[in-house]
């Protein structure tokens, strides 16, 4: 029997909003560190370089940025051994052409490329003279991405609770800036804390 038939419903959508919910809290906290530089930020490219707070920040930020990345591209993978959109989508029997779009987004704005060629797998030229291409994913094809994942994930939760689905992200809403360890346990919970059925 295949993953697809043998997983519970309610094991994937719990699991997939966890998931959701670690790219939601990736993005709070690269949001957090990129108000800080600012801050740090002078009009001096020279003093900039040397401010070793200011560094430290963008290290930071840099890794959040390409955890969203990453995590975005899970989501849009296509395998049924892995926690990620197609998978719920056959498995509900909804929103396929929903997750497609979703996944055609991410590849046409080189997200799925980052993840495989820069940052997870790291795939290489076989010569120093052949240049290994590394695209930049602007911020906001970032937040857009972002926002779909949670619209696709809030239709998963409508299909498995109902109405109930609305106040499980009603209280994410009054969370979602409360960093309190894993993410994705938070998420997991979203629905016994508001004693959804």
């Amino acid at each position: 029997m295949s993953n697809l038939k043998k997983i519970e419903p309610e094991k994937i959508v719990t699991l997939l909003r966890g998931e959701v919910g670690e790219v939601i809290q990736s993005w709070v906290v690269f949001k957090i560190y990129s108000a800080k530089a600012a801050e740090l930020r002078s009009v001096n490219l020279h003093e900039d370089k040397e401010n070793q707070q200011l560094t430290l920040i963008n290290l930071v930020r840099s890794k959040f940025r390409d955890d969203l990345i990453l995590r975005l591209a899970e989501l849009s993978s296509r395998r049924y051994d892995t926690i990620n959109f197609h998978f719920a989508a056959d498995k509900f029997k909804i929103q396929q052409n929903e997750v497609k779009a979703f996944r055609e987004y991410l590849k046409v704005h080189h997200i799925e490329f980052r993840r495989n060629n820069n940052i997870a797998h790291k795939h290489i030229s076989p010569t120093w003279k052949e240049l290994d291409p590394m695209p930049h994913v602007p911020y906001l094809v970032i937040t857009k991405a972002i926002a779909w994942a949670i619209s696709l994930m809030k239709k998963f939760d409508e299909e498995y609770f109902g109405d109930g689905y609305k106040l499980i992200w009603q209280e994410e809403r009054k969370c979602r800036y409360e960093l309190e360890g894993p993410a994705s346990a938070k998420y997991l919970l979203l629905p016994y804390k508001v004693r959804v059925q």
